[in-house]
């Protein structure tokens, strides 16, 4: 009777217990099924969303700029296309070959090539090595004439800024150029739309009216992989074009001024005595804006150094040995962080050997231009008090 009692009692907790370890694996079960169900349908939205940005990534491209014309529709700042040559690292088979085939197409310098191989080394094996950002028609040809044998180069054309009229329209229009980062964060619309190689207007109506120049970004959605590596293009989504300008001047005009001046400092401005709009406005002396496009070389860096510090001694008068010596150490000063700038900061490069024969010529020359100087400013003192 109390064997029976007993195994009834053991057949009772052996069934509470297996009781409670189904419950268990019902509701267990019964919960991972209702998460399941939530992600796989309330939340499928959100994680195909999160998956795709894992996926697809995007691109910006720096914006096309619009067009500047004068009165008579003449296109007077507009975009000019330019030619460049990337490297793709992963796709050379013989990166030494391939260096030393570029630089007998080229003319590349040993210092030009000793970047080019510092790139390789910091950036990531799918990233784009450039070149040169501004290939000449006959290189571009050049190279495609032997793109055969160079494996892993690709030519690229995109948009530059480009001023037709030269230095006519310097002191209207100004120029474009690289923002630093106190231009960014200071306009709204530039630091949207920032991307690597833009560029937005320096001086003049670049400047003033650059939200309305400022065109949107083009978009390039790619699948990449688990490393972030470009697999395939996906879509290419076409960006707007910066607004076209109309001014009341007229080149003709202009030009005209320019020529009255002849090269003499000065500015003439012309306007409508009935509506008030300007038709001209030149002023002398000018230079190319087209040059700050892509960085001025060093020889006219210091010409503009030592014009500017010649025009300085006409009008202030400073002794003739402390000027000398004081300007050849800001010519030396500024060269020197120039030098820092392109060739530590942006990899550009920079001919140490020019520079130093450059500043040592506008220092032994300083001296004639001094006398020069003094000599057309006397004839001028003398015609003014006949």
């Amino acid at each position: 009777m109390i064997k029976e009692n007993s195994g009834i009692r053991k057949t009772d907790v052996i069934n509470r217990r297996m009781f409670i370890i189904g419950a268990a694996k019902i509701i267990i079960f019964t919960g991972i099924i209702a998460r399941l169900f939530s992600l796989q349908v309330n939340e499928n939205k959100k994680y195909l969303t999160l998956s795709d940005k894992n996926r697809i990534r995007e691109w910006k491209l720096p914006p096309t700029r619009g067009d500047i014309v004068d009165y008579f529709g003449n296109v007077i700042a507009g975009n000019l296309k330019v030619y460049q040559l990337h490297i793709i690292p992963e796709q050379v088979e013989n990166f030494n070959y391939l260096i030393s085939r570029l630089k007998i197409l080229l003319n590349l310098s040993d210092k030009k090539i000793d970047k080019i191989v510092k790139l390789k080394n910091k950036l990531n094996p799918w990233e784009s090595i450039i070149v040169s950002e501004n290939l000449s028609w006959s290189d571009f040809l050049k190279i495609n004439n032997f793109l055969y044998d160079l494996v892993g180069v690709k030519p690229v054309m995109t948009i530059s800024r480009n001023y037709p009229f030269s230095d006519v329209y310097t002191h209207i229009l100004g120029y474009v150029s690289q923002p630093n980062e106190e231009e960014i964060l200071a306009n709204e619309i530039v630091q949207e739309r920032f991307v690597p190689g833009m560029k937005i207007g320096k001086l003049g109506l670049e400047k003033t009216l650059e939200n309305y120049l400022i065109g949107s970004n083009a978009i390039q959605r790619y699948e990449v992989n688990a490393y972030g590596k470009r697999i395939n293009q996906l879509e290419h989504q076409k960006g707007n074009q910066g607004l076209r300008i109309r001014l009341t001047v007229d080149t003709e005009i202009q030009k005209a001024c320019g020529k009255l001046l002849n090269d003499r400092a000065g500015s003439i401005s012309v306007m409508d005595i009935y509506t008030g709009d300007v038709i001209a406005m030149y002023s002398s002396p000018s230079y190319d804006p087209n040059k700050f496009l892509f960085g001025i070389s060093s020889f006219c860096y210091l010409l503009i150094c030592a014009i500017t510090s010649y025009l300085r001694q006409i009008t202030l008068s400073h002794k003739f040995i402390n000027d000398w010596l004081s300007f050849i150490v800001t010519v030396l000063l500024i060269n020197s962080i120039q030098v820092i700038i392109l060739d530590l900061i942006f990899l550009y490069q920079v001919d140490y050997m020019n520079y130093l024969i450059n500043a040592g010529f506008t220092f032994l020359f300083y001296p004639l231009f001094f006398l020069l100087f003094n000599i057309l400013n006397s004839q001028i003192s003398i015609k003014k008090n006949a």
